[in-house]
């Protein structure tokens, strides 16, 4: 895998001799800066956690290292024992050749591979991408029922399975609907980003529509959320949000998404 660069150092994967002196001249070019390593699985993520961090946690250095394989290999493989391993040995060389202060995972399609590193590496906080969105769907005060839309099909069994946990954990009803995106990662590949945007809301209107129709006493008054599960959605927000206040004006859902949400729990975690 290869570091990439947004606005931030360069990273490489090196040998370990190597990487131990680039670790000092990193720390050193820090200014005693909290080192933040965020790990992708998609360059799609780059992007809105960059923005993430420049919003919620200037203060902080952050560097991008992005293996885009995964996100290939998962749909061969699943989340099996070598996808685990590489999980480890990724958040390995984030804490230990990167002198990390925290590490934020931004692939969303691999919960259990980061709860395992997350438990390996626990003298450092490593956090899955959506802990805090999650946090707000389960919420009461969100009505307890959320539409969670994905423009990567993988990612949804993980969200399901971390979601039931959490309300399991908090003993709180929890109503969900999962649909994926089909064509609008492409899109977004493709540099077609308003077409992408536009896909994601309309799929939100068509299915929260359906839900009005359903429980007219309850996502009618706008009870429940919209949840945009991955980091690379997040630039979709403002235009669901506006195509669902125009569909349901005065009673549209709130639409959640995970990039600041993230950083800020990180930010508290280290920080305190």
């Amino acid at each position: 895998p290869a570091a990439v660069e947004v606005d931030v150092p360069q990273v490489s994967l090196l040998a370990p001799e190597v990487a131990s002196s680039l670790s000092a001249r990193a720390m050193a070019l820090s200014n005693g800066m909290r080192r933040i390593v965020a790990i992708h699985a998609m360059q799609a993520s780059l992007g809105p956690t960059s923005t993430a961090m420049q919003n919620c946690w200037p203060e902080a250095k952050l560097i991008n290292l992005c293996d885009d394989s995964l996100s290939v290999d998962v749909e061969l493989t699943g989340l099996d024992q070598s996808m685990d391993d590489r999980f480890e040995a990724l958040t390995a060389y984030a804490k230990n050749h990167m002198q990390a202060d925290g590490v934020l995972w931004s692939c969303s399609a691999f919960g259990s591979c980061i709860e395992k590193a997350a438990n390996i590496h626990s003298t450092i906080p490593v956090l899955k991408p959506n802990e805090a969105m999650q946090e707000q769907i389960v919420s009461p005060e969100n009505g307890g029922a959320s539409l969670v839309l994905s423009m990567f099909e993988p990612t949804l069994p993980s969200i399901e399975r971390e979601l039931f946990q959490l309300a399991q954990a908090k003993n709180v009803p929890l109503e969900l609907e999962l649909a994926f995106v089909e064509d609008a990662l492409a899109a977004k590949n493709g540099g077609e980003l308003d077409k992408s945007a536009n896909m994601i809301a309309d799929r939100a209107v068509e299915l929260w529509a359906r839900r009005v129709e359903r429980e007219p006493e309850r996502a009618g008054k706008g009870k429940g959320t919209v949840a945009l599960a991955m980091f690379s959605m997040a630039f979709a927000k403002s235009v669901t949000e506006a195509k669902l206040e125009a569909a349901f004006p005065g009673a549209a859902p709130p639409v959640l998404t995970s990039p600041d949400s993230a950083v800020m729990k990180l930010r508290s975690l280290i920080e305190g």
